[in-house]
Parts: structure tokens; sequence; C-alpha cells
């Protein structure tokens, strides 16, 4: 009878390199970098919790230094709209009052939204005591605005409006 002989061995496996154990850590994991995109679930609150204390001292920062913002502002900063008598609203202006006593201003003609000289820059305005005045250039040839203005108390200015040499009476509110 023929001899068969045993199969070979298998050869043993070779030994796994040796990882020492993943210590547990109990740390809240890294915060993302600055730009990185966060989620809301990554914070460990969601939009219905408490405020925290520090979102509190937050807040009130922001609050404290807007508040000190505008207390550095004179009553004429803000948009104003320019009407005529009929209501229709002439020129948007935006105006910076510096509490120095420094006016600036651009402005904005809604009535030629799509051309190109319908807002610029303020080039002269003033104010002495309830009364401001102001001069823009309103066309690229040149044409200029002249307003004139004085407060009414009920935080509106009324005056004359004189632009192309045409004189008309206008009134100024806060927007």
């Amino acid at each position: 009878a023929p001899q068969t002989s045993p199969p070979p061995a298998a050869l043993p496996a070779a030994p796994q390199p040796y990882a020492p154990p993943t210590p547990i850590s109990y740390a809240r994991p890294p915060r993302p970098a600055v730009g990185d995109p966060v989620h809301i679930d990554e914070l460990g609150k969601t939009p219905d919790s408490p405020p925290t204390q520090t979102d509190l001292n937050y807040e009130a920062r922001i609050r404290g230094s807007f508040a000190s913002a505008q207390g550095m502002q004179g009553p004429l900063d803000g948009r104003w709209v320019l009407r005529g008598l009929d209501g229709a609203a002439l020129y948007d202006l935006q105006l910076v009052d510096k509490n120095n006593g420094v006016l600036e201003g651009a402005w904005r003609d809604p009535r030629r939204r799509a051309a190109a000289d319908a807002s610029g820059f303020v080039d002269v305005i003033e104010r002495t005591g309830g009364a401001v005045t102001a001069r823009f250039q309103i066309r690229a040839n040149g044409q200029q605005a002249q307003l004139s203005l004085s407060f009414q108390g009920d935080g509106a200015w009324s005056g004359d409006l004189t632009e192309g040499g045409e004189r008309r009476a206008v009134t100024m509110r806060r927007e």
C-alpha cells in the first residue's frame, strides 16, 4: 500500500507589534480652529438651553461697546430720508455726526436708481444751532443740490431743497 505522509504543519503566525493601550480620557474634545465650521452639538448645549455665564458676559460686553459707540455720536447720526411735500422720497441720506460737531454724509437719489451718478458724498454739511445746510453734486455735469433745514422739535427737519435752479419745500426724517 502506498504510504502517505501527513500534511505539512502550518507555520506559526508572526507576532503582532506591541501597541500600548489607549488611555481613557475624560477631557473635552479640542475646540475647532478659528475658521473651521462649528456645529451646535459640538459645544455641548442646544439653542434652547439657558445662556451660560460666559454667554451673559459676552453679551454684556457687546451691549456696553455699542452704548459707548452710540454715546460718541451726535443727534444727526444715521439714515435719513428727504421728502417733498407730496411725500415722495427725493434723497436718502446717510449721515455721520461725530460728537465733536463734525458732520459727514453720503446721498442716494431713489428716483434715478439705475443712473451711474445717482449717489455720492455730501460735499459740505454744517450744523449751526437748530439749522443744517448741505451741498452736494447731483449730476456728473456738475449740477448741485443745496439743502437748508431747520429742526422742528418732533425729530423732523424741514426747509428748502434747491436742485437745478428749482426750489421746493422738503422734510427730513430718520428712517
